[in-house]
C-alpha cells in the first residue's frame, strides 16, 4: 500500500497542536484505509490538492469527514455549500471528536 498525504479543498482538519488531533487522525486512517485520489494539483508549497473517494463505497471523503464530525468545513471555500451543511448536521447532532464534546 502506498500512503501519500494529500490536502483536500473546502476542509481543514485537526492538526499541530490541536487537543483533538491524534484523536481525529486515528479515525481519519480508520475511514480512508482504501481511497483513490485525483491529484488536482500542486500548492505553492508543493502540496498535492485532490480529491479522495473512499472504497467499496466511492463516497468523497471531504463529506464522510465532515459528516462524521472529523473536519470541519473550510469557510474560504464558499462554494462548497454541502460542506457547510454537513457540518451543521454534524454539531446538531454532537457527532464525532470535533462535537461530541462542544457545549452550545
Amino acid at each position: 500500500a502506498t500512503v501519500e498525504r494529500v490536502q483536500i479543498p473546502g476542509i481543514t482538519c485537526p492538526r499541530g497542536s490541536h487537543p483533538l488531533r491524534e484523536k481525529s487522525q486515528a479515525a481519519i486512517l480508520a475511514l480512508a484505509k482504501n481511497v483513490a485520489v485525483t491529484v488536482l494539483e500542486e500548492d505553492k508549497e508543493g502540496r498535492k490538492v485532490g480529491e479522495v473517494l473512499v472504497f467499496p463505497s466511492g463516497q468523497a471523503l471531504d463529506k464522510e469527514l465532515v459528516k462524521n464530525g472529523l473536519c470541519q468545513w473550510d469557510w474560504r471555500y464558499p462554494d462548497k455549500v454541502e460542506l457547510q451543511e454537513l457540518e451543521a448536521e454534524a454539531k446538531a447532532a454532537k457527532r464525532g471528536v470535533l462535537w461530541e464534546e462542544i457545549q452550545y
